[in-house]
């Protein structure tokens, strides 16, 4: 038996569950990607039960999560230096046009710094309430 497959499990089902992953992580439901594979659906409900099986695929869906923020990332710089030369056309609609999605933009990404340092600080000062709520002995 292969290193990969794990014990009672034969190594072609394995190979099938790693083929149907990035499918998986990419179609709209489970029996989108049953058909776009070419299995049952039952099949594919089952395997999703295995704890393993569900890891690896959220773990995929984490990858392509991540890949998917770090283009949008790269997009936005590309939108604000776009917006900057806006700022410099002689068409004074547009230049306002420009003002106005930087000050809005601008604003936000303000509001999320500020809930970003709430939440850090609420789960700094987490362990304090949970040691006020540990019941107390009695002296008595």
């Amino acid at each position: 038996m292969s290193q990969d497959a794990p014990a009672g499990k034969k190594p072609s089902v394995v190979a099938r569950q790693q083929s149907i992953l990035p499918v998986l992580a990419s179609s709209p439901s489970i029996s989108q990607a049953a058909r776009t594979v070419g299995i049952n659906r039952r099949t594919l409900t089952r395997w999703l039960q295995d704890p393993d099986f569900r890891e690896q695929l959220a773990e995929l869906q984490r990858q392509r999560a991540d890949l998917a923020r770090g283009c949008l990332q790269d997009l936005s710089l590309q939108a604000v230096a776009s917006l900057v030369e806006y700022l410099q056309i002689p068409n004074l609609e547009l230049r306002l046009k420009a003002i106005r999605t930087i000050l809005e933009y601008s604003g936000k990404v303000g509001d999320i710094q500020d809930l970003k340092d709430q939440v850090q600080a609420l789960e700094t000062s987490l362990p304090l309430w949970t040691d006020h709520a540990k019941p107390r002995r009695s002296n008595y």
